[in-house]
């Protein structure tokens, strides 16, 4: 609300400036706990129970969850950087696998294939090859897309056009996860249903496209047209749904919201009075009063800080008193703490995520930011985190796309669904020497310096090598005769 209210006690007027109210993040009625959490359904029960047929609810908001890459930088960096690192370099090649053979022998010292080499590496893979004309972009949008929500809300659902079940697939899209909600029928049988703004439409699981037609009826046959791939973050809270791994960050993220929220307004009310203005004795007229509550008010707004006013008012001298107070703030105390406070929450943040601080452009200083810092951090958060959901993705793509009994005839394989990793395309090897070198790498590489043979003294120069090996032993030494022995 922005303006000012004059009240009126007999001979005094008390002018109230209000404060601009602006919402930064939307609808702030509810915290960002309750806007994305709520009470968990009964879909959970153990497999003695019987079956709750029908609908089964979403065990969290996931349009909340999508949209929460908007409310916090490095929490979007984190989805993004793990949907990349996942699906982002697509699959791998015959040239990758003739490239990492060659790459093996010339490292334990077998001469290499006389095959001719390929001059680059391709960028498509069968998979892409099969399935990028069946897309409305390529199949790698596809995946970057599924990719994305996956790490959004622990779902990632494809739509696979097709007329019945041995025919290959004429249409692959994707298919946002807010709109998707799983149908149970019975204890073995279950169908997804779908959101549009037309109504509700059903979609068969993968290969239960005319199974779903028989049990549904010759009323539904005619719009069954479409099968899910559905991957799922597995979890032990959900039996139909996943749930995202970052969920132990929303009271972080709010957090940062709530300081960026009272950031935006200290500076969205910037421009409030620099000082209050008391004049006591005569009563001022009301033309002239309204000229000081004008220029009031021309405080407000970004851009009018540090404004003055001055006023000329026809009267005796000895029958007005003028008392002026500076109420002004620098807030430079809000600033440092924020600046401290952010620092904490993001690492927080990205701790939740399992992902190096680094790859989320967040500086540690000291040991924790050591030259080896990102080597040794990318092959921890391929292996721990990124591996096992490429795993997960090649595994339920080669069950479907990839199931020779069930893709219709189209010519791919569970072989073929295996993804380039992160570590494929660095040479972790070389980074490290690169980071540990004292001299700069432009000289180095005008010296002829290759830095896949790792550090010059460390390794290559005997004399190097040999004084840090003194140098380690006479350390020893002067630690033993320190501790008496």
């Amino acid at each position: 609300m922005v303006g000012a209210t004059e009240t009126n006690l007999g001979d005094v007027r008390l002018i109230r400036v209000q404060r601009h109210d602006q919402e930064l993040y939307g609808d702030n009625s509810r915290v960002l706990i309750a806007q994305l959490l709520k009470a968990a359904d009964n879909a959970l029960l153990p497999s003695r129970q019987a079956v709750v047929k029908g609908t089964v609810p979403h065990p969290f908001k996931m349009r909340s969850a999508v949209l929460f890459q908007t409310v916090n930088p490095h929490h979007g960096a984190c989805i993004l950087t793990k949907a990349q690192s996942i699906v982002g370099l697509g699959f791998r090649t015959e040239e990758d696998d003739r490239m990492e053979q060659e790459k093996a022998a010339t490292k334990a010292g077998i001469p290499a294939t006389t095959a001719p080499k390929p001059r680059k590496r391709s960028v498509r893979s069968k998979v892409a090859k099969t399935l990028d004309p069946v897309c409305a972009v390529s199949f790698q949008d596809v995946l970057n897309d599924c990719a994305q929500d996956f790490e959004s809300t622990g779902n990632a659902y494809m739509e696979v056009v097709r007329d019945v079940d041995t025919a290959p697939p004429g249409g692959v899209y994707h298919l946002p996860a807010p709109y998707v909600s799983v149908e149970v029928e019975d204890a073995t049988n279950y169908h997804y249903s779908i959101q549009t703004h037309d109504g509700q439409r059903r979609f068969a699981r993968f290969g239960d496209l005319e199974g779903l037609r028989s049990r549904l009826g010759s009323r539904q046959k005619a719009s069954l047209t479409s099968e899910i791939v559905h991957i799922r973050q597995s979890t032990a809270m959900s039996r139909h749904y996943g749930f995202p791994d970052w969920l132990a960050a929303v009271a972080s993220i709010e957090l940062v919201h709530a300081m960026h929220q009272h950031q935006y307004d200290f500076y969205l009310n910037r421009g409030v009075p620099e000082f209050m203005l008391f004049l006591i004795g005569k009563k001022i007229a009301k033309p002239e009063w309204t000229k000081i509550e004008k220029a009031l008010q021309a405080q407000i707004g970004k851009g009018n800080s540090r404004k003055s006013i001055a006023a000329n008012i026809a009267c005796n001298p000895d029958e007005l008193e003028v008392i002026l107070h500076k109420m002004a703030m620098e807030g430079k105390g809000d600033a440092r703490e924020f600046s401290v406070q952010s620092d904490t929450l993001a690492l927080e943040i990205v701790s939740a995520h399992r992902v190096p601080p680094l790859l989320a452009g967040i500086m540690i200083p000291g040991k924790l930011g050591a030259t080896n810092e990102l080597p040794n951090a990318l092959q921890a958060f391929q292996l721990l985190n990124i591996a096992p959901k490429q795993h997960l993705f090649s595994s339920v793509l080669a069950n479907t796309l990839g199931n020779p009994e069930e893709n219709g005839g189209l010519g791919l394989g569970e072989e073929d669904f295996t993804f380039r990793t992160i570590l494929d395309e660095f040479d972790l090897g070389q980074m490290d020497t690169t980071a540990r070198m004292r001299t700069p790498l432009a000289q180095a590489q005008a010296e002829g310096r290759d830095t896949s043979e790792g550090l010059k003294k460390a390794l290559n120069d005997p004399e190097g090598a040999a004084a840090l090996v003194g140098r380690l032993l006479s350390l020893g030494l002067e630690h033993a005769t320190s501790n008496g022995h």
